[in-house]
């Protein structure tokens, strides 16, 4: 069957996007001999340690690998310029200190960091994290956890009945999730003993639109025809308020001013 103009471009596109992301990781491959390169792989040592979250990861691995003490260390993470990071740093590096002295919080296992990696993704998700973080609290954090909790209910719920679209963009994004769960956040949690490395809710995007489309198909068929409406008004308000006026109104002086 012919593809016709729009199916033309389409498969052109997708030609085009594997064309070049064969030509930068193939031309990894062929000059560096890995496919994502480190920064002192493309840099000098030296240049590449002017990047923050380079320098970070450089000391701390080479501390775990007993490369340097821990007073060299310190020193290293003192050459960062901004506050907030070098103290990230700090904390990291004791826990580190603490793991190699079997000290502190044991590790845990797949299963319990399972609920805690969803926790920490669901508040970043919803919430702001950078050098500053501001998450939902209280009544709000537990509103959104109710409505979460409801839809996830109602998707169960009525998830054969959904088209087979949304049922392969549910699936998707759940394999996803645990992927990323347990094949890439887990193990930077074994190597550092912290549950929060890595673990931001920008990594969820590429599936949050397949899932949320999942869940409101789920609970739209789950309610009755005239309440619709006044749930998707309310829910709609709830995130609309709770987003940048909830900011506003949390946010002190420092988020304005210079980091």
């Amino acid at each position: 069957r012919s593809l016709g103009a729009r199916g033309l471009a389409l498969a052109g596109l997708a030609a085009g996007l594997v064309a070049l992301a064969a030509a930068l990781y193939g031309g990894n491959l062929v000059r560096y001999g890995v496919l994502e390169p480190a920064a002192n792989q493309v840099l000098p040592l030296e240049a590449a340690l002017e990047n923050r979250i380079f320098r970070q990861e450089h000391v701390l691995r080479s501390f775990r690998a007993g490369a340097i003490d821990f007073r060299q260390a310190a020193h290293e993470i003192e050459a960062i310029e901004h506050a907030g990071d070098r103290a990230g740093a700090m904390w990291m590096l004791r826990r580190a200190l603490e793991l190699r002295r079997g000290e502190g919080e044991p590790l845990v296992g797949r299963l319990r960091y399972a609920a805690t990696w969803t926790a920490l993704m669901a508040e970043r998700v919803f919430g702001v994290m950078g050098h500053r973080a501001l998450y939902k609290e209280g009544g709000l954090a537990a509103t959104y956890g109710a409505v979460a909790l409801a839809a996830f209910a109602a998707l169960a719920a009525r998830f054969r009945h959904l088209s087979l679209h949304l049922r392969i963009g549910a699936l998707v994004a759940l394999a996803y999730a645990l992927v990323l769960m347990q094949l890439v956040n887990y193990p930077v949690y074994r190597a550092t003993g912290l549950a929060v490395e890595a673990v931001q809710g920008r990594y969820l995007f590429p599936v949050l639109a397949p899932l949320l489309a999942a869940l409101v198909a789920g609970a739209r068929d789950a309610l009755p025809v005239r309440a619709r409406t006044p749930v998707a008004v309310a829910v709609a308000a709830l995130f609309v308020l709770g987003d940048f006026p909830y900011f506003l109104l949390r946010a002190g002086p420092e988020w304005f001013g210079s980091p």
